[in-house]
């Protein structure tokens, strides 16, 4: 009887230290593990996991003090990235015209020098349109700021579909400026055409002015200049052409100027017809 005694008691204490140690080991393994699989999602980027503050005292503390520095690092981190969009928000503003949503003069230089540079490595084509709404100080001063403002914005917005809006930038007051890589002269001179011909059918919103023309030059690189300052130049004075013989027209820098590379005097006759499709039509 005693020696079964014994065998059943020590059988009984067996059992009890084995479920014991179990019971033990489930409450510090499982807590680990939750540790564990926490420190994996915070490594894959999931700042917002948190550990179960649970099991022995100190594995809880262990967990509540991981939880306290995941809060921090996700805190520092949205303050980081909302200061990076506040950045980036701060850069597009002074990159794009408040009144348009265009690109602005800065931007339009940036873009066009890089675009260049890019143009002398590859020798991909790029065209240049410049344009200006025709007798545009007579809305300002018969109808107001506003009509002239709306003006403005309605071109933008023909300009967008036409060409893009990434492409076109408000170069100052109503000039505009369209920059179009791997366009040559042909290419350009068809989509400022295209773009006079949206300009001079659009009805203008609000009922304030029935319809507006736009008058444009158009100069290719490296086929019209050799530089920079030279393409903006000659785009330039192809507009100044064709505000000078009688707006509501596109004149291209070869077909207006020919051999006169200076660009000092336009041969507003002998090219009236050639300078564009559009040259027949006036205000």
């Amino acid at each position: 009887m005693a020696f079964w005694l014994l065998v059943i008691s020590g059988a009984l204490g067996t059992g009890i230290g084995l479920a014991a140690s179990f019971l033990i080991a489930r409450s510090i393994i499982r807590p680990l593990s939750s540790l564990e699989a926490t420190a994996r999602a915070v490594a894959k980027g999931g700042l917002d996991a948190r550990a179960p503050a649970t099991g022995p005292r100190e594995l809880a503390h262990l967990g509540e003090t991981m939880n306290n520095m995941l809060k921090t690092i996700q805190e520092h981190t949205e303050e980081i990235q909302e200061r990076g969009r506040q950045l980036l928000d701060a850069r597009a503003q002074a990159a794009s015209d408040p009144l348009t949503g265009l690109g602005n003069h800065r931007k339009f230089h940036e873009k066009i020098r890089d675009m260049v540079a890019a143009a002398q490595t590859n020798g991909a084509p790029v065209g240049l349109i410049m344009l200006d709404v025709d007798n545009f100080k007579g809305v300002n001063d018969t109808l107001g700021h506003q009509a002239g403002d709306q003006v403005l914005r309605d071109l933008s917005a023909t300009i967008a579909e036409i060409a893009s809006q990434e492409q076109a930038f408000r170069y100052g007051g109503d000039e505009f400026t369209i920059l179009l890589p791997d366009c040559d002269r042909h290419k350009t001179a068809e989509i400022a055409e295209n773009l006079l011909h949206a300009v001079e059918k659009r009805a203008i919103s609000g009922g304030h002015v029935e319809q507006i023309t736009i008058s444009a030059g158009v100069a290719t690189f490296p086929d019209m200049a050799e530089s920079v300052h030279e393409f903006i130049y000659r785009a330039d004075m192809a507009l100044n052409w064709a505000k000078s013989a009688g707006k509501n027209r596109l004149g291209v820098w070869d077909s207006v100027f020919g051999s006169n590379q200076d660009g000092d005097t336009p041969d507003a006759a002998g090219h009236a017809s050639t300078a564009s499709p559009s040259a027949g039509r006036g205000n």
